[in-house]
């Protein structure tokens, strides 16, 4: 299967609706930093837990995420990938990580 190659939107008003949830979803990469900084990281993880039937792991994530004491892109996507480490470890779950790892979202990857 091929990727098609699109052009990302300039400001984050212009990303068309159906784009948006396909990113939020983890169907597709972001074309963009501007695409990047507009998914909803918290929607795009419980969309990756349910597809991969580890809804389990989601509270314990969001918890990390609300203890922030400062919540960027950079900081959430961190406490996103060490969440879900502990996760995987707690539930002796060693198909999880490798399993996203070929995502077709950037983001996930």
């Amino acid at each position: 299967m091929t990727q098609v190659k699109r052009k990302g939107s300039r400001s984050i008003k212009d990303i068309p609706k159906d784009i948006l949830e396909q990113l939020n979803r983890g169907d597709i990469e972001t074309a963009n930093l501007v695409e990047w900084l507009a998914v909803d990281q918290r929607t795009l993880l419980e969309n990756l837990l349910i597809k991969h039937d580890r809804k389990i792991y989601l509270k314990p994530v969001l918890q990390k995420i609300d203890n922030l004491k400062k919540q960027t892109v950079n900081t959430i996507n961190e406490a996103i990938g060490i969440g879900l480490l502990e996760q995987t470890r707690l539930h002796n779950d060693c198909d999880f990580l490798p399993s996203i790892a070929a995502n077709q979202s950037d983001l996930v990857r």
